[in-house]
This record gives structure tokens, C-alpha cells and sequence, in this order.
């Protein structure tokens, strides 16, 4: 976000340049006092300024749009979203304990709907032009994990139940987290 406000704000192209050096750590010297581990030569360092027209705003070459977080269609449906991705934690948190502890099929079945829920906002999701179908693409495997892992604990198929949810470093609980940084870098518009 910083490096986006050094190059968009309203400034002669040298001080942009020199704003957007300092964001990143370096000044206009330690470019050319640098040097590649073991080459004993400095980087090639590359730094190009555009000047727009005044009271344009500027965007990153090639940017089709503003980063999808400030799209105000991407900002009410995570608003809208909000509750039913409470629900769903707070539904999740409670079928991890009947699935740990093999016993109980209710907050599965309230693990589904509420799974059922958000994979029908993602359509939602889906409609909106900027940044919407790829956010809905990162969060559709790891919702279908869940509806798996609910379906299975249903069934009582505990063991299959644990395997699907699994923990921070796989399953669906670690797609999830997976999901929310691609989501995030979405939002930012790669930034």
C-alpha cells in the first residue's frame, strides 16, 4: 500500500521517485553503492518516472482498474458476507470438537448449511468484474473441503471427517488459509 501511495501521489516525477525509494529502504545513492552477492558489481537497477497529466490519477503500467479492495461492489459483499462467515467459524470451531472427539452429528449438519451458505455467496462473488471470479475461485476448493468434511462427520466417518479438515499445514483448514492470502493479494491488486 505504501509503495502504491509513493507512486500515485500528487508530486513532480523526482519525488515520487525519491518517495518510492524511501517506502522500499533505499536512497538514491545506495542504488548505485549496492553490489550482487559474490559478483563485486552493483544490480542493474532499473527506475523509469511517468509524469500524467495533471489531476490524473496514475496506475501501475498495464493496471486495468483499481485494486478489487477498493471496489465498492467487492466491499458490500464482504459486508453482506460478514455474518455468514461468523456463523461458519463459529459452526467450524464446534464440529472440530465433535469430530476430535468422535461423537455427535448436529454441528456437522450445521457445519453444511452454513458451508451451503457461503458457497452460494460466492456466486455472488463471482458476478463482480474486478477480482470477483478470482477471489470466488480461491475460496471455492477449500468451502468444498468443509462440505466434504461436514458430510463425512454426518456419516460418522470421524476419521474421514479429521483427514478432510486437517490442520495449518493441510486439509481443508490450511487450503482456507491458503485461499485468504491469495484473496488478500487479490484485494491489493498484487501489490
Amino acid at each position: 500500500m505504501m509503495i502504491r501511495n509513493a507512486l500515485t501521489a500528487k508530486r513532480s516525477p523526482a519525488v515520487g521517485l525519491v518517495t518510492l525509494l524511501a517506502v522500499v529502504g533505499l536512497t538514491t545513492t545506495s542504488c548505485a553503492a549496492r553490489e550482487a552477492p559474490g559478483s563485486g558489481a552493483a544490480p542493474n537497477v532499473q527506475l523509469a518516472a511517468v509524469e500524467a497529466e495533471p489531476g490524473a490519477a496514475q496506475q501501475a503500467p498495464g493496471a486495468a482498474s483499481a485494486a478489487p479492495g477498493t471496489d465498492p461492489a467487492i466491499q458490500r459483499w464482504f459486508k453482506d458476507h460478514e455474518q455468514a462467515r461468523i456463523t461458519f467459524d463459529n459452526q467450524l470451531l464446534k464440529t472440530e470438537r465433535d469430530v476430535a472427539a468422535a461423537s455427535g452429528t448436529t454441528n456437522c449438519s450445521g457445519l453444511l448449511r452454513t458451508t451451503a451458505t457461503i458457497r452460494g455467496q460466492l456466486a455472488k462473488l463471482r458476478s463482480i468484474k474486478n477480482g470477483g471470479p478470482a477471489m470466488a475461485d480461491a475460496y471455492t476448493p477449500p468451502f468444498e473441503e468443509f462440505s466434504a468434511a461436514a458430510t463425512a462427520c454426518i456419516k460418522k466417518d470421524y476419521p474421514g471427517a479429521r483427514t478432510i479438515l486437517g490442520d495449518l499445514s493441510k486439509g481443508a483448514i490450511a487450503d482456507y488459509g491458503d485461499a485468504q492470502e491469495k484473496v488478500d493479494e487479490i484485494l491489493d491488486g498484487g501489490a
